[in-house]
């Protein structure tokens, strides 16, 4: 009667800890996502209300291929615009640890789907969520996976308030609430801030926990195109001194969240042009992408005399305070994550629509 007594006590407590937790991210394939374009090339140019996500870690797959088979440019029938770019190579291996991601090819006769399979088991403990299995001996596998969860040295507010995203959607966000130099100091060193014009164009950089990544953050009028965006932005970086946040600043970004698999349907199915090797068929181009970063818990907040004593001050003349800058995500914006001595990020996302931001409930 008393073990009975005490498991239902256990259950009592422990069910509703269960339904608190927040479930897990499912992965979704891409075509679930109406407005978000999944590239693997850089070189895309930029529409309206479209989200655009490029991983770099595809182009390794596909540079595997050229080193293993072809032993030079790829060659497709048809020669589509997507072969011609990954052919430029615009990305290299040194761009990204290989802690980090998993990026294959081979072609049916040589087991590649069995070795991706096996791979992806130990390194990560997933699986492709995707159908990899080839019909015939001479057809290619090119796979591509990246999994990253950006955490800080020193975590950043996790924001009670959601950020209006484009004036429409609500999604939940990590930053800083209003800069105070007692409370968030810390946090404020793994912060620089780069052409800072107005509160609509501005590019910061943070730091992780490790030391070399670069998270870039951008809020401005986009180039035409995506990689020429990503230029203005790095060029900013590197010709500019940065800023540090000062009293009164506001930070806001949207949290991202999401697991991604897609498939380059614009070069699958379709037989290799490379002399003698005709008979090969890019069977499956499968690229899976896994992201999370925001803040993690909220911190301690100063009493609300110390925030009115903080506005007193920047308003009062002859104080030398500046006018605190508002470093909130709710336009479109660019975010890519480098490692420090990359020539080019490993992962770049426009963002123009909400669909791959957290939203609130």
């Amino acid at each position: 009667m008393k073990k009975s007594l005490w498991l239902i006590i256990g259950l009592f407590f422990l069910i509703p800890a269960l339904f608190s937790q927040e479930a897990p991210i499912q992965r979704k394939q891409g075509f679930q996502y109406l407005n978000t374009l999944i590239s693997p090339y850089l070189k895309r140019r930029i529409f309206e209300g479209k989200n655009i996500l490029f991983c770099s870690v595809f182009q390794l797959g596909w540079d595997s291929l050229k080193n293993e088979l072809t032993k030079g440019p790829i060659e497709l029938r048809g020669n589509p615009i997507a072969n011609q770019m990954l052919n430029e190579e615009l990305v290299g291996r040194e761009g990204l640890s290989e802690e980090y991601y998993l990026a294959m090819s081979g072609y049916a006769q040589d087991r590649i789907t069995e070795k991706v399979l096996r791979e992806l088991k130990q390194k990560f403990n997933e699986s492709p969520g995707i159908d990899l299995d080839l019909k015939r001996p001479q057809h290619i596998l090119i796979y591509s996976f990246l999994s990253r969860n950006l955490d800080f040295l020193d975590e950043f507010e996790d924001l009670t308030q959601p950020i209006k995203f484009r004036g429409t959607a609500l999604v939940k966000a990590f930053g800083i609430k209003k800069y105070a130099e007692e409370l968030h100091r810390e946090m404020a060193e793994n912060v620089e801030i780069f052409d800072y014009k107005n509160d609509e164009h501005f590019i910061i950089r943070i730091r992780s926990k490790f030391d070399d990544d670069e998270i870039i953050l951008a809020k401005f009028a986009p180039k035409k195109a995506l990689f020429e965006t990503l230029g203005y932005i790095l060029e900013q970086i590197e010709k500019k001194v940065s800023a540090p946040l000062r009293e009164g600043d506001t930070l806001q970004i949207p949290k991202l969240d999401f697991d991604i698999v897609d498939r380059f349907i614009e070069i699958e199915g379709r037989n290799l042009a490379n002399r003698g090797l005709e008979d090969y068929f890019l069977d499956k181009a499968v690229q899976s992408v896994r992201l999370i970063l925001g803040g993690k818990a909220p911190i301690e907040e100063l009493e609300e005399s110390a925030f009115e004593e903080l506005d007193a001050g920047i308003k009062k003349k002859g104080n030398g305070l500046l006018k605190p800058r508002k470093l909130v995500f709710n336009d479109r914006f660019l975010i890519c994550l480098k490692e420090q001595n990359a020539r080019y990020p490993y992962l770049v996302i426009w963002v123009d629509n909400p669909e791959l931001l957290l939203k609130t409930e």
